[in-house]
């Protein structure tokens, strides 16, 4: 369960209002119509796991929501991690803070994993990603994704997901 508390009430509830919607028809099966955004991630050679990524607190509560709404897919195929506010894991580390996205991008470690990310990324609205003109459904196109940088170690079935502070 999830509270929209203080300053950030209104975007959390916007968001569970969005996550409502976003509930399958009632005359269809829960599980069939649900399960069917994530298949892609079926596909996948490991089970996937998803690391949300915030930058402050802010962003806690409808992280929680887009948490909760991926997990809550019946049958999902996807381990999602606990939300990590990153800049307050740098500080504690003693460490350089992140320079935040400036859009909710999926930041995958393998490109094998791009359909997958690409089905995850149809839960992310509101307060990332509005939806479009006359009620349209949020686009797709307004999550980034982006493979892993050569520097870094990859990671096989990891996905990361970055959303910028709404705070």
């Amino acid at each position: 369960m999830v509270h929209c508390t203080g300053k950030n009430r209104l975007n959390c509830l916007k968001l569970l209002l969005l996550l409502r919607q976003r509930q399958p028809h009632r005359n269809l099966p829960q599980q069939h119509s649900r399960r069917h955004r994530l298949d892609s991630c079926l596909k996948m050679p490991e089970r996937v796991t998803l690391y949300i990524h915030i930058y402050d607190e802010t962003s806690r509560a409808p992280a929680a929501a887009l948490r909760t709404a991926v997990l809550s897919a019946t049958g999902s195929p996807v381990v999602v991690a606990p939300v990590e506010n990153v800049v307050r894991s740098a500080d504690m580390r003693q460490e350089r803070r992140p320079v935040p996205w400036p859009v909710p991008t999926l930041v995958l470690h393998s490109p094998a994993s791009h359909d997958c990310a690409r089905a995850i990324a149809k839960y992310i609205g509101v307060p990332w990603v509005m939806p479009g003109q006359s009620g349209k459904p949020v686009e797709v196109d307004q999550v980034w994704l982006r493979d892993l940088p050569r520097s870094l170690q990859p990671q096989p079935g990891v996905i990361e997901l970055w959303l910028p502070p709404v705070g």
